[in-house]
């Protein structure tokens, strides 16, 4: 029985993740934050707007087209 549990420790542990997703406003709009620090991708989603995303930062760098000054304008 011991043996089963810690296999199945084991096996949990790896399947942990190491992202995160966070609530939060940007110029006053509720905003959806996704992070992944191992790879160094954060996504800032606008569930008001059909959950489109604005910005997508890969190792600081924001990769997508956004033509409006902040997320308010949009």
């Amino acid at each position: 029985m011991l043996r089963a549990s810690v296999f199945l420790a084991v096996s949990l542990a790896g399947l942990a993740q190491d992202y995160t997703a966070e609530r939060t406003t940007d110029h006053g709009i509720p905003v959806i934050r996704l992070a992944d620090p191992t790879n160094g991708v954060e996504v800032a989603i606008v569930p008001s707007v059909g959950n489109t995303a604005y910005e997508m930062n890969v190792h600081g760098k924001n990769i997508l087209y956004f033509p409006y000054a902040d997320v308010s304008e949009f």
